[in-house]
């Protein structure tokens, strides 16, 4: 049949327009109307971070105060959950950016919440992973660190916890924009390094405050020297134009010190100990690096060999060598003709760069013939791993000095920067704590002196370090004669005591470390009673009861520990190592392996790259049909022996035998579940009956058939 649609007519209720139009401008303004009241019943959430929240939190009174504190903590739980200090900043409830700017409001409450807010700052910036869309917020938080220092913490008599962590903080945040600036994600950002640049003006006015407190002085001198290689060149507002931003920043480099620390942190696990060994020896032909005037690439390298030695024992004595002053003036013999060596030293071999760059790419600078570094080798090119079109290198070594009678050329703690030192002795304490091995965590400590007595210690001898550079040797380090900055190496020893100090109340209760700690108090006890230790050592002991102690039971979602700098040599060994040749070291040719690809890990985000060499002209790919077969075969059968069916079929017996057990036990719980309701069913009925003949007896009475008139009874 068809469909006949029947018109619909509003018979009843016909209205003129006019009306019609009233009618609907009333309906309208009532919606509108209850959409607003709407809007105005719906309460916001109380436990959302905000300047008002502040504010009233620090102007009220102690009655108020108690209310607000409670609410404060709930603010901060849910801060710390974003923050994910469980799962090392890993996981899909962790938002980095909204945690650290929601702990950096609720920072400026006094009291307690601060204090709070500080500690889980330092933990969550010490294990989260990297990524370039932290780099907004770092910028707040350094800005933030900064502005405190001056307007708040300065202005008090003496040193505070708070002001301790602050330091701490600005330290992580500047390492992580340090290692931000190094993998090329600050191109441009004019606006923020304008305002980092001001800030950083006012905080160097006010460093020679902490001059007897040489961690808080050493947390103030790197952000000081990383904000100003952060910063570049805006450092004034006429650099840049008023309506766009200007890249004015140089290529990302890093030293050829940090670029062979990374070699050695990247081979450290391998099977084959070659490239560990010629990575090693690489590393102390760079050695000299580690004595210039720039610190900071030092620093660095210091703390990525850190990592590495906490992984193996050989790299740990080895790191303990090269702060003795060991060097490598020469490579061994075979060395510097060897394929291995060309792709270490002298990679310009590899294929360019993606863009249209004209430069060959080069990693490392190539040595002169005698195995030192030639003048004309000192040209930058450009590195062959550019993440995102992103262009990144690596400076060339810096020449070696020329010794005359009237040089000195000091190697080692002796002829580091007293910053480089104290780094070197916290990277021992990294070591003692979460070394792979307790021989690298004793070695950590003792040095070469592993075997001997420790309550044969005994302070006030003069030490040089250079028959071993452990904690134990830092505690009595002194200069040479000819060393320049012989008046700072207190603060070695004042960080080998805040070391040990600080290790003495992370093994606090650990029953597998006790060794350890009570050689760590039996060598304060001997420092404490010396009558030559100094008093600004001293205080040392007295400063680390106010430091904060890092969790050292947080893993990330891989089961591993992690921290900054693990992350940071890590991320940087791939975003500058080279791309994987057409023949390998010996010149054999590859024969497979061209179609597997190494999956990203989740710390850094770098495309692979894309310039590989073409497979040899003597591997073919196999044709479709070929890979259907492969992909749709059902392969041979598997051969098994005796042993195996044994045990296989040992296994289906017990599994199920257990199968079998299992089902009996559920059968008989619910026989005893059906008892038991049948027996509750009879015991309900008696109970009713009992009911039912009490209330009969009552409603039949007394009887009266054989009583006399008018008797009662």
């Amino acid at each position: 049949m068809p469909v006949i649609k029947v018109p619909l007519q509003h018979k009843f209720g016909i209205i003129s327009q006019r009306q019609r139009t009233e009618l609907q401008k009333r309906i309208y303004v009532s919606n509108s109307s209850a959409s607003n009241n709407v809007n105005t019943t719906a309460r916001d959430n109380p436990y959302e971070v905000s300047e008002g929240f502040v504010q009233e939190y620090n102007s009220a009174n102690i009655e108020q105060r108690d209310v607000l504190h409670q609410r404060a903590e709930k603010m901060l739980l849910r801060a710390k959950r974003r923050c994910g200090l469980a799962t090392d900043g890993e996981g899909r409830h962790v938002s980095l950016v909204h945690g650290w700017s929601e702990l950096a409001v609720l920072a400026q409450c006094t009291g307690k919440i601060q204090q709070d807010c500080f500690a889980i700052l330092i933990f969550s910036l010490n294990q989260a992973p990297l990524s370039d869309e932290h780099v907004p917020t770092l910028f707040f938080l350094a800005e933030s660190v900064m502005y405190w220092l001056q307007a708040e913490e300065i202005k008090k008599n003496f040193l505070r916890s708070s002001e301790i962590k602050l330091t701490k903080i600005g330290e992580l945040v500047f390492t992580r924009l340090l290692y931000h600036h190094f993998a090329g994600n600050l191109q441009g950002l004019a606006e923020c390094k304008l305002r980092l640049h001001t800030y950083m003006n006012g905080l160097k006015k006010h460093k020679n405050l902490y001059k007897s407190y040489p961690g808080v002085l050493l947390a103030i001198n790197f952000m000081n020297e990383a904000g100003t290689l952060i910063v570049g060149p805006y450092t004034s507002p006429e650099t840049v134009e008023d309506d766009s931003d200007v890249v004015m920043d140089e290529v990302p480099s890093i030293a050829a010190c940090i670029y062979r620390s990374l070699q050695v942190w990247k081979h450290v696990g391998c099977k084959d100990k070659t490239d560990l060994k010629e990575a090693i020896i690489f590393m102390f032909l760079a050695s000299h690096e580690l004595s210039s005037q720039k610190w900071l690439d030092a620093y660095v390298t210091v703390s990525i060999l850190g990592e590495a030695a906490k992984r193996d024992l050989f790299v740990c004595d080895l790191y303990q060598d090269l702060a003795r002053g060991v060097t490598v003036e020469e490579p061994p013999n075979g060395v510097e003709n060897s394929p291995r060596y060309s792709r270490v030293m002298n990679p310009s071999t590899r294929g360019q760069m993606e863009d249209s760059s004209p430069d060959p790419s080069i990693a490392a600078p190539s040595p002169a013939p005698s195995g030192r570094i030639s003048s004309k080798h000192r040209s930058e090119r450009s590195s062959p791993t550019s993440p995102v079109g992103k262009r990144v290198k690596v400076r060339t070594l810096s020449p070696y000095p020329h010794l005359d009678e009237s040089t000195y050329v000091l190697y080692g703690v002796a002829g580091w920067s007293w910053k480089v030192g104290y780094q070197y002795a916290r990277t021992l304490l990294e070591i003692c704590l979460h070394g792979a091995t307790a021989d690298i965590q004793k070695t950590a400590m003792l040095g070469k002196w592993g075997n001997a007595d420790v309550t044969s210690f005994r302070a006030g001898k003069a030490n040089f370090c250079t028959d071993s550079c452990g904690l134990v040797d830092l505690l009595e380090f002194r200069a040479a004669d000819v060393q320049e900055n012989k008046q700072d190496t207190w603060k070695i020893r004042y960080a080998a005591l805040y070391g040990l100090s600080m290790l003495t109340r992370y093994l606090e209760g650990n029953k597998q470390k006790q060794g350890l700690r009570a050689g760590a108090w039996s060598l304060i006890n001997d420092v404490q009673n010396c009558p030559s230790t100094e008093r600004e050592v001293s205080d040392a002991l007295t400063i680390s009861k106010m430091d904060i102690l890092m969790s050292t039971n947080s893993k990330g979602l891989d089961g591993r520990q992690s921290n900054l700098w693990m992350r940071i040599a890590k991320s940087l060994s791939q975003i500058y190592s080279l791309p994987t040749p057409a023949a390998d070291y010996y010149g054999k040719e590859i024969e497979a392996d061209y179609t597997k690809s190494k999956k990203p890990t989740q710390d850094v985000r770098i495309t692979p790259h894309k310039n590989l060499a073409p497979p040899p002209a003597g591997v073919r790919r196999p044709t479709i049909r070929q890979e259907i077969l492969v992909h749709s075969g059902l392969g041979e059968a598997r051969r098994m022996d005796s042993a195996s069916r044994g045990v296989l079929n040992l296994n289906r017996l017990v599994v199920d035998q257990l199968r079998k057990d299992i089902a009996g036990y559920q059968e008989i719980d619910k026989q005893s579940v059906i008892v038991a309701m049948e027996r509750k069913r009879k015991e309900e009925e008696t109970r009713q009956k009992a009911i039912q003949m009490k209330r009969k007896s009552k409603l039949e009475g007394k009887g009266t058939a054989g009583w006399n008139a008018y008797q009662t009874k």
